[in-house]
């Protein structure tokens, strides 16, 4: 087992932690956003705007039924400034509505931002630290040096696989060369 084989081994490592990060970066982000929607009681006022949307539909429908009765007339739902569909989209989606809603809100209270700088920091933490310990594992004299600095930090060294060996070109890949027109410097 090389260093090279311990560094290798380590980025992958690090490649694991930096999304199990990502993940707690995002929750941690997600429930203090969700404290600050729970204050502004953001869940009453989607359930408010379904029931608008739902009134609007009908208030459309009521209103296209009545044109329709008429010969004649003809009527759109496409060409409103905010479409039917769109209502409709937002009424039968509450995922969409929901995410529409969180791009209107703007949180920037002290709590929130003091979460957020939290999760941000413990991520890049994260990323320095395994930094960190891949140069200290360059800088060692040996791959056993490296396999006792990452014991006593607690990796579980038992699953480090050896990188596939150099393979060395067979001689017959080489360009046959006449050996007399080398010169070398012998003195």
């Amino acid at each position: 087992m090389t260093k090279r084989d311990l560094v290798k081994w380590l980025e992958l490592e690090k490649e694991s932690a930096r999304k199990i990060a990502t993940e707690r970066r995002d929750k941690m982000i997600q429930d203090a956003r969700g404290k600050v929607y729970d204050v502004i009681k953001m869940d009453q006022f989607e359930q408010e705007l379904q029931e608008s949307f739902a009134q609007i539909l009908k208030s459309f429908d009521n209103f296209f039924y009545r044109c329709s009765e008429i010969k004649g007339i003809s009527t759109s739902k496409f060409h409103w400034k905010l479409s039917y569909n769109e209502f409709e989209h937002y009424h039968y989606d509450p995922k969409h509505l929901h995410a529409m809603v969180q791009e209107i809100v703007k949180i920037d209270t002290e709590d929130y931002n003091k979460a957020r700088r939290e999760a941000i920091s413990y991520y890049n933490n994260v990323e320095k630290t395994y930094d960190d310990v891949i140069q200290t594992v360059k800088n060692l004299p040996s791959a056993k040096a490296g396999i006792e600095y990452l014991t006593k930090l607690g990796f579980d060294v038992s699953k480090i696989l050896p990188a596939e060996p150099v393979k060395q070109l067979p001689a017959t890949i080489g360009i046959n060369v006449d050996t007399k027109y080398l010169i070398f410097d012998k003195k």
